[in-house]
């Protein structure tokens, strides 16, 4: 990987409609959007054959780590998601790991009850560690991860900062992460945290062309969801400009508790997706902070290209009921 910006910061202001000659079209943003993956809580009352339904075979359908449960929480509703014919990648929240012994077992356990192959590697909320693993790298370190089958993963990263580590310490963290998978011969692509600030993901995206990461990026989306849900969500997060920019801006949707969609957020990733020869969005990630079923409708609505873009291409509308 090449050396990051002489300044050290990463930039943080780039307008893709610049090089963007029109707004994307309904096969663009059906392109971005086809090979969506989601998230799901273990304790939502998960109902995966219904899931499948909505989803498809062969989807990925991300399982959460809880704050509060085992580390190992998630694998049941990971098998349940892979019987139904969904394709589950676990949390592992390297901080609530206690021991290398438990580490392995839960990978064994990941492979045989859920056929999973890919994880999403996290640090996890704790401050301190439970165990010998403070972060996601010292789990790579390990090199078990490709002798359980793990032949993917997903490396976290956060447009919109991080509440521990500044952007230097996000920078090293991620180099780290990106040169340790590449070490144990695992795929490896970045996953990033929610954003509510387009601007913020493209600055993100510009700064790993900018120091030459190759690595795919799945960007991570806010689905379907009231705002005042996604200013709980934002605060829980740690999601500090993002949360800034919903209490300016979404003083209405507070009050009529009316659903936001991510829609124009899209439209720019479709956008820098078209002008982008470097690092570029390569699918998208969806939290739907508990609207699961209102936000797979939506998201398959676009992957058909059921939508009508508004005039002035600030966002777009799907023409099939949502819910």
């Amino acid at each position: 990987m090449n050396s990051a910006p002489a300044d050290g910061n990463w930039p943080m202001e780039r307008d893709p409609a610049e090089n963007a000659h029109a707004a994307p079209s309904p096969a663009e943003l059906a392109d971005l959007v086809r090979g969506y993956s989601i998230e799901v809580s273990p304790h939502e009352g998960l109902d995966a054959a219904r899931l499948a339904s909505l989803l498809g075979a062969g989807r990925t359908v991300y399982v959460t780590a809880l704050p509060g449960r085992g580390f190992d929480f998630n694998l049941p509703a990971a098998g349940m998601l892979a019987r139904a014919g969904l394709k589950p990648v676990p949390h592992l929240a390297a901080r609530r790991v206690p021991s290398r012994a438990a580490l392995a077992d839960y990978l064994a356990r990941a492979r045989d009850e859920a056929g999973c192959d890919d994880l999403l590697l996290v640090a996890g909320d704790e401050r301190r560690a439970l165990g010998p693993y403070p972060g996601a790298a010292a789990v790579l370190e390990t090199g078990l991860l490709p002798q359980f089958g793990i032949r993917r993963v997903g490396l976290a990263a956060y447009p919109g900062g991080h509440p521990l580590l500044d952007a230097a310490g996000l920078r090293a963290a991620l180099e780290r992460k990106t040169a340790l998978a590449r070490e144990s011969g695992l795929e490896a692509r970045i996953v990033t945290q929610f954003s509510f600030e387009p601007a913020r993901i493209v600055a993100f995206l510009g700064a790993l062309e900018a120091t030459g990461t190759a690595l795919p990026v799945h960007v991570g989306l806010a689905g379907l969801a009231p705002a005042r849900t996604l200013l709980k969500f934002a605060r829980r997060c740690g999601v500090g400009a993002s949360l800034k920019m919903l209490r300016a801006h979404g003083r209405e949707l507070l009050n009529l508790l009316t659903l936001s969609a991510p829609d124009a957020a899209l439209l720019q990733l479709a956008a820098e997706r078209r002008r982008s020869r470097g690092a570029r969005p390569a699918g998208i990630h969806f939290f739907p902070f508990g609207g699961v079923e209102r936000t797979a409708r939506w998201a398959e609505a676009v992957a058909r290209g059921a939508v009508e873009i508004d005039r002035d291409g600030a966002g777009f509308a799907v023409r099939d009921e949502i819910g």
